[in-house]
C-alpha cells in the first residue's frame, strides 16, 4: 500500500498545482485531465484521458493486476481492490473518519466503442464536412480528417460553463457545435431569410408596377446573396477548425480514481 501511495504522490507532482492537494489510491492516468463540474465532497475524481481504453487498461493492469469487465457492461472495467474494506476502516479510524464511507476501493474505466451499424465519421462533428466533401470533391481530405478525429463521435468531453445558464456546466461538444452552427450556418440563414423575404416583396411590387428592369436587378442581388451565404455555410476551413476545437476537449477514456481515505 505504501508503494501505491508513493507512486500516486509522484504522479500528482507532475500535474498542475490544483491537483497536488489530492492523493489517490493509484497513479493518475497518463495524458488526462480532471473532469470539471463534479459534485463537491466526492471521495474520488473523474479523469478523462487522451489514451485509448487498451492503453489505460494496460497501464493499470501493470500496476494493480489484471482489470476485469464489470458485469452487464462490455465497455467498463475495474481493477482488483486496491484497498479492501477493512483497510479503509483502519485508515478512517486512524484519522477519525466516517466509517460508513468504508468500502473496497478500485479504479474503474469506461470507453465508448463504435456501435454496430454506426457509419464511420458520421457524427455531429462530421455532418457538414461530409456534405461539403461531396460538393467540393474533397473525399481524400475527409478521409484524412476522419482518421485523425473520427474518435470524436464516441468521445468523452471536458465540461465548460453553460452560456445559457450561469453557474451550470455542459459537455464541451454541445457548446462547440452550437456555436459553430450559429456562426457558420444559423446567422447567415436567418439573415438571408429575412433579406430574401423583404427583397421578394419589393421585386413583386416592382414587377406589378411595370418596372421590370428594377425587378430584374433586385432578383440578381437576391441570387448573389444566396450564393454568398451558401459559401459561408459550406466553409471547409471553418468546419475543420470545429474538429480541432473538439479534439482539444475530447478524450477517449473515462477513469474513476478514488482519493486515499486518509484525505477524507
Amino acid at each position: 500500500m505504501r508503494t501505491l501511495i508513493t507512486l500516486a504522490c509522484l504522479a500528482v507532482l507532475l500535474l498542475p498545482a490544483p491537483l497536488c492537494a489530492a492523493t489517490y489510491i493509484a497513479p493518475i492516468p497518463p495524458d488526462a485531465v480532471v473532469l470539471r463540474g463534479t459534485s463537491p465532497g466526492q471521495h474520488y475524481d473523474i479523469f478523462l484521458s487522451k489514451r485509448t481504453a487498451k492503453e489505460i487498461r494496460d497501464f493499470y493492469s501493470a500496476k494493480l493486476g489484471p482489470l476485469a469487465s464489470r458485469t452487464g457492461s462490455a465497455y467498463e472495467a475495474e481493477s482488483p481492490p486496491v484497498l479492501r474494506y477493512q483497510q479503509v476502516v483502519d485508515i478512517l479510524n486512524a484519522h477519525h473518519g466516517d466509517l460508513t464511507l468504508a468500502d473496497d476501493l478500485r479504479v474503474s474505466i469506461r470507453w465508448k466503442p463504435v456501435s454496430n451499424g454506426q457509419s464511420q465519421c458520421a457524427g455531429d462533428f462530421f455532418r457538414e464536412l461530409f456534405a461539403i466533401a461531396q460538393i467540393q470533391k474533397r473525399q481524400s481530405e475527409l478521409d484524412a480528417l476522419c482518421k485523425e478525429y473520427g474518435y470524436l463521435q464516441n468521445a468523452y468531453f471536458q465540461r465548460v460553463p453553460d452560456p445559457q445558464r450561469p453557474g451550470q456546466w455542459i459537455d464541451a461538444d454541445r457548446a462547440i457545435l452550437a456555436r459553430a452552427h450559429e456562426a457558420h450556418g444559423g446567422r447567415q440563414a436567418q439573415a438571408l431569410g429575412q433579406s430574401s423575404a423583404e427583397l421578394g416583396q419589393r421585386i413583386a411590387q416592382l414587377a406589378m408596377s411595370g418596372q421590370s428592369a428594377e425587378a430584374n436587378a433586385l432578383a440578381a442581388q437576391l441570387t448573389q446573396q444566396g450564393a454568398q451565404a451558401s459559401g459561408s455555410v459550406a466553409d471547409w476551413s471553418a468546419w475543420v477548425g470545429v474538429l480541432k476545437e473538439g479534439d482539444a476537449l475530447g478524450y477517449r477514456t473515462w477513469v474513476l480514481l478514488p482519493t486515499h481515505p486518509s484525505t477524507w
